[in-house]
């Protein structure tokens, strides 16, 4: 038995100091190849970074044997991030005359979902709005993977076409529809000439539809649409499309906005508008609707007397004065002008 042991505890032993073995054997050529793969690319690596820095002639990157480029090829893909301007330009044509955007054209309609995505990302970070890289990634928005679509939404906003806005608009409903905030968020990095088809889309039949525009176009910080903004306002069927609309209008409405937002907030509409509408208020400036703003400090409703509250802080000098009154009174509103006043000081004070 004892010799039996021996044998086993010898095997053992042999096959540690086997496997020891090969792990050394194996971490050896992969550094071999790695002190390889980086003298191979020792020399182009530093003629792309003054390519990238300085614009030199691009003939010696674009005459690079293959093997050596696509060692080469994801530094290339990082500095797209990293350089504006000219350098930019000169850097995204270089990857095109290799062959970059028809490598990933050609793997966004491969098997693999996360060589797709890859791919989508790929034509995202070239940003550039050829029809073919836009027809790709806007078919790519019903790809059955999810990981690809929201790829491909990302990579549209980047490539900033405004052929993408009717793709991205569609891609809101159906089965395969995409998260709002993608959607939005796309919309609202797209070229300038986009934006009259964004704002037309203002009258969607889909109340989604109508709160993803309103909401890009707020992010967009488009002023031509503060009309249409109003009409949805006064009068969408939906009340959370009307709150979308009353939030958008902080940012893009001008004087005619202010009576529109002083009657929703002051009506027996749904609180999250009402509250929608005076935030709006306050984010507009609108001194004039200061004494509206004063009564809804005794709303029964702590979202819109909170709201209220909120931006007559906003508001200077005539809504602090407003809130310091009615922080000094038994009224009802008195609670929340002293900690709107409370919080506003602790803002000044940092």
């Amino acid at each position: 038995m004892t010799g039996d042991l021996r044998w086993v505890l010898a095997g053992v032993a042999a096959a540690v100091v086997g496997m020891t073995v090969v792990i050394v054997l194996v971490r050896a050529a992969r550094h071999r190849r790695e002190r390889h793969r980086a003298a191979l690319t020792a020399g182009p690596r530093r003629e792309l970074l003054a390519f990238a820095a300085d614009g030199d002639d691009p003939a010696p990157l674009l005459a690079l044997p293959a093997p050596v480029w696509r060692e080469l090829l994801p530094t290339a893909v990082r500095l797209l991030g990293q350089v504006r301007g000219d350098a930019r330009a000169g850097l995204v044509d270089l990857l095109l005359r290799r062959g970059l955007a028809d490598e990933a054209l050609a793997d966004l309609r491969g098997r693999g979902a996360a060589r797709r995505a890859a791919a989508a990302q790929t034509l995202g970070d070239l940003a550039v709005a050829q029809p073919p890289i836009v027809a790709a990634l806007s078919r790519a928005l019903r790809d059955p993977d999810a990981d690809v679509r929201a790829a491909a939404v990302r990579a549209l906003g980047h490539v900033g076409d405004p052929a993408a806005v009717a793709p991205l608009l569609a891609a809101l409903t159906g089965r395969a529809r995409l998260p709002a905030i993608l959607v939005a968020d796309a919309l609202s990095a797209l070229d300038a000439a986009a934006e009259p088809e964004i704002v037309a889309a203002i009258g969607h039949a889909d109340p989604l539809v109508r709160m993803t525009v309103l909401d890009a176009l707020r992010v967009r910080r488009a002023v031509t649409a503060a009309r249409a903004a109003v009409a949805v306002l006064d009068g969408d069927p939906v009340p959370d499309v009307r709150r979308v609309a009353a939030t958008a209008l902080g940012v893009l409405g001008g004087r005619s906005a202010v009576p529109p937002l002083v009657e929703v907030a002051s009506s027996g509409a749904a609180p999250p508008l009402r509250a929608a509408a005076a935030v709006a208020l306050g984010e507009l400036g609108a001194r004039a609707a200061v004494p509206a703003l004063v009564r809804l400090l005794a709303d029964p409703g702590y979202e819109v007397a909170s709201a209220a509250a909120e931006s007559l802080a906003r508001l200077e000098p005539d809504g602090v004065r407003a809130l310091r009154v009615a922080a000094g009174t038994d009224g009802p509103g008195r609670a929340y002008a002293a900690q709107s006043l409370a919080l506003a000081e602790l803002r000044a004070a940092r």
